[in-house]
């Protein structure tokens, strides 16, 4: 293959990827989306805890990731336990510690990835590393 054929294929690679990532979006923004779901699952998800944003809830050992979207957002986890995260999406993520602490890597279409939470209590916020605007919390207890 000539360079300038490798480079148009790249090129149109390139599009058509970008372009799978962004048809999912029809009304909201991801970011309005994702903050309406990290309020809903915050009073639902964890048992119905005193309101507050920070653990009281069950631990839990998965998270699912559905329509560019953690579930739950906000996950209860034992420290020192593993956690796998399973993707029901068409497209690729990873959960990935905004301090580094974790990181599934790419976890294909109908796969799952296993991240070992840390060993101290806390909350670590993650993201997708190929869609920044899902975002979740792992709350270590």
């Amino acid at each position: 293959m000539t360079p300038k054929r490798t480079i148009a294929a790249l090129l149109a690679s390139g599009a058509l990827l970008f372009a799978a990532c962004g048809d999912d979006d029809d009304s909201a923004s991801p970011e309005d989306t994702t903050e309406t779901s990290a309020q809903d699952d915050s009073s639902t998800e964890d048992g119905g805890s005193d309101g507050g944003e920070t653990g009281g809830g069950e631990a839990v050992d998965t998270v699912d990731i559905v329509d560019f979207e953690y579930a739950p957002v906000d996950a209860t986890v034992a420290a020192g336990s593993e956690v796998t995260f399973t993707n029901a999406d068409g497209t690729p993520h990873t959960a990935t510690a905004s301090d580094g602490s974790f990181n599934t890597d790419s976890i294909d279409s109908d796969g799952e990835g296993a991240i070992t939470a840390p060993d101290e209590p806390g909350e670590y916020a993650y993201i997708c590393s190929f869609h920044p605007f899902m975002k979740g919390t792992l709350i270590v207890e």
